[in-house]
């Protein structure tokens, strides 16, 4: 999992590119830089978009490390969700979940990926030409 004080931007597109589902799960750290400053725009409405020509970059504020508030789990669910399709696009749903909160498989991967329910803050992912990256 990337900590947003130790990141830079080049570091968080780099992280998209590479991996599999063009996700990086990023966590808080104790210093705000500019990462972070980036990713609490996603704080009240529960996500943000980030647009450069037909590159877009969407943050999603899950905030686990946090206390549950009202709509945060809205957020929470479609990160999950959004996930889930890309996980599902790769060719790694071969048993055709259709419920990610049910798929061992998806909920093992996620969880393999650094996806922590106690310390996740925001899942990002990318995409250009409207399709990911």
């Amino acid at each position: 999992m990337l900590i947003t004080d130790e990141l830079k931007a080049e570091e968080l597109i780099e992280k998209i590119k590479s991996d599999e589902l063009h996700m990086a799960l990023v966590k808080k750290g104790p210093k705000k830089g500019f990462v972070q400053a980036l990713c609490e725009c996603a704080s009240g409405s529960g996500n943000v978009i980030f647009q450069n020509g037909d590159d877009v970059i969407e943050i999603y504020s899950v905030l686990y490390s946090e206390p549950q508030v009202n709509g945060r789990s809205i957020s929470r669910g479609v990160a999950v969700n959004k996930a889930f399709t890309r996980w599902n696009d790769v060719g790694h749903n071969t048993r055709n979940a259709k419920d990610p909160f049910k798929s061992k498989a998806f909920l093992e991967y996620i969880r393999n990926a650094g996806w922590d329910n106690e310390t996740l803050d925001y899942v990002v992912f990318g995409y250009i030409d409207g399709k990911f990256l």
